[in-house]
């Protein structure tokens, strides 16, 4: 009995194969598995291609394992993650099971090289490739183009860097888009606004943190360049070779030169600012009843501010107006009474020159030896 049996430990030291009863005795003790991660996370991190998985367990482990457990060990492979990861197909199965409950267990689970991802992190949190093409390009400098031709822009919340590509791009999307009889930039819908600013972001490029920085400045300058445009138009009375033809008719068939030439007819004086204002931004047609109906709130608060400011200008032209209409009235009754006054001083003189003859006839007679009686009398009626 005792040969027997040390006969039997020393073909187990040797890696012999065991008897049914001791082979059957231990392939019921299943390994903890977390003494397998235990004896896995003191191995080094990076193992090379031709180490085995039993060179990383430690010593008082390799007597517990069957041949046939470390007969199937394989090389590990160069994407295999760092064994300091517990690996799920190890914890899965246990090491002393059969073959076909070690296919059972190892059945649905992922490889070795599969790519472990911790349950709590989101797979959105993982770094992968922005969609905007500046985040691939951190190093574009400002003023630079990207691979698209788009120019590397940035705003401080006032103005464009560079401001001459930005203003040409800001120019193009919204002209490209002004489709209709827009009188303002109010008027003018969310999605026509958001297609306007896509337009602008294929011509320009900025980092995506500057995202609402751009947009509020493209609102701010796109809102103030359409203003100044339709002024000109309203101005000059002539369409610009940007504006359709149909979109030029339906903006007003008056402009504000000719509304203020009227004006000026009707009140007999030039009309100011508030009042050519107030006679351009009320509805007039829609409210025939009431003239104070505004197209817009924001054109009445600034009716309102410059009646506010404005109330001493308008009242300064108007005493100015007064004075230059007395100011003609008394130039005129000047200029008649300087008339008068040559017409006065003419017949003065004339009157004169009349006396003067009559009295040289009347001593011209008095010197003569005899004197009529009649000539005598004349005389005394001169003296």
């Amino acid at each position: 009995m005792s040969s027997g049996g040390d006969s039997d430990t020393h073909r187990e030291h040797f890696g012999v194969s065991q008897t049914k009863q001791a082979k059957k005795k231990k392939s019921r003790r299943p390994i903890d598995p977390e003494d397998i991660a235990g004896s896995i996370s003191f191995a080094p991190e990076r193992i090379n291609h031709d180490t085995h998985l039993f060179v990383a367990l430690p010593s008082r482990r390799y007597e517990d394992l069957p041949l046939q457990a470390i007969h199937r060990a394989r090389p590990l492979s160069a994407c295999t993650p760092s064994p300091t990861c517990i690996s799920p197909q190890l914890s899965a199965m246990r090491i002393g099971d059969s073959r076909s409950e070690q296919s059972d267990a190892m059945a649905g689970t992922p490889s070795l090289t599969h790519r472990f991802m911790h349950p709590d992190v989101s797979p959105s949190s993982i770094a992968t490739p922005s969609a905007t093409p500046d985040d691939m390009m951190p190093s574009l400098a400002t003023g630079q183009k990207d691979r698209l031709g788009r120019v590397m822009i940035k705003s401080d919340g006032s103005s464009w860097h560079p401001a001459k590509d930005a203003a040409r791009a800001l120019k193009d999307c919204v002209r490209r888009l002004y489709t209709q009889a827009y009188h303002f930039w109010s008027e003018i819908s969310n999605s026509i606004r958001q297609a306007m600013f896509n337009n602008f972001k294929t011509m320009c490029t900025w980092d995506s943190r500057y995202n609402l920085v751009i947009w509020t400045t493209f609102e701010r300058k796109a809102f103030a360049i359409l203003s100044s445009w339709l002024k000109k138009v309203r101005d000059s009375g002539e369409r610009p070779g940007w504006m359709l033809p149909h979109v030029f008719d339906e903006l007003g068939a008056k402009m504000v030169g000719i509304i203020a030439r009227e004006m000026e007819k009707e009140l007999g004086r030039t009309p100011i600012e508030p009042e050519v204002f107030k006679k351009t931004h009320v509805r007039k047609k829609e409210n025939e009843s009431d003239p104070n109906v505004w197209v817009e709130e924001r054109a009445e608060r600034t009716f309102s501010g410059l009646e506010c400011i404005g109330s001493s200008r308008r009242a300064e032209a108007l005493d100015g107006v007064q004075i230059t209409a007395m100011s003609d009235q008394i130039a005129k009754l000047t200029a008649t009474l300087a008339e008068s006054e040559r017409r006065r001083v003419a017949e003065q003189e004339s009157m004169c020159e009349t006396v003067q003859q009559i009295k040289e006839q009347v001593m011209n007679h008095t010197r003569r030896p005899t004197t009529s009686a009649p000539t005598t009398r004349v005389m005394m009626m001169i003296m």
